[in-house]
């Protein structure tokens, strides 16, 4: 044991100089008065599943990479019928696909901006399995100002086993809608859905 003097040595003291002072009690006082305590960095934000977006379109979320709530069903779409989920076993493009099976109807749709459009194109890439020639449909529905539905049916050529291919379907929109959606409907065997683009012109 010993004891500190600061400014004389005496038989048996034990002679701490004034510049060793402050290191001897850790700087306590130095920090305290000198350095601020160090900020907790904030939690790095949560990603969101599926949250990247691969198609550029008029559609949201064409690609089926975005589930937010993790349910299964793509975000901006509503699924009605038997099954339809995302499907990350077969894609065209990204992580996801849409795969639907149509025992007995399925349907996907997707509401788009009433942007007073002349025409728009429909266009995606599907891959199928068991599909009876006829039973696969895009379909415009629209709402006019008399709050009346009205629907064009169009069907692409999907039969059978197909590997990915890209699909393509034009509508003329009627004048003075004021509501506009697609419908992707199945009613036979297995498809898969990705990379949807909707294209409106208004000439």
């Amino acid at each position: 044991m010993f004891r500190i003097v600061t400014d004389r040595k005496d038989a048996g003291d034990t002679f701490i100089p004034p510049w060793l002072f402050v290191p001897l009690l850790g700087g306590a006082w130095w920090h305290g008065t000198h350095n601020k305590p160090a900020e907790r960095p904030p939690d790095p934000p949560k990603p969101a599943a599926h949250a990247q977006a691969l198609v550029s379109s008029t559609i949201e979320n064409g690609g089926f990479e975005m589930d937010v709530d993790g349910d299964g069903v793509p975000d901006a779409w509503v699924v009605s019928g038997s099954s339809a989920a995302l499907d990350n076993a077969s894609v065209h493009a990204g992580a996801w696909s849409l795969r639907m099976e149509g025992e007995p109807e399925v349907i996907a749709s997707h509401l788009l901006p009433a942007n007073q459009a002349k025409r728009i194109t429909v266009a995606f890439w599907a891959r199928s399995a068991d599909v009876q020639g006829g039973t696969f449909s895009v379909i415009l529905r629209t709402v006019d100002e008399k709050q009346e539905d009205h629907e064009q049916v169009k069907t692409p050529t999907v039969s059978g086993e197909a590997e990915w291919q890209q699909l393509q379907e034009e509508f003329r929109v009627p004048e003075k809608e004021q509501a506009v959606s697609i419908e992707l409907v199945l009613g036979s065997g297995t498809i898969w859905l990705d990379d949807v683009q909707v294209n409106a012109v208004r000439n």
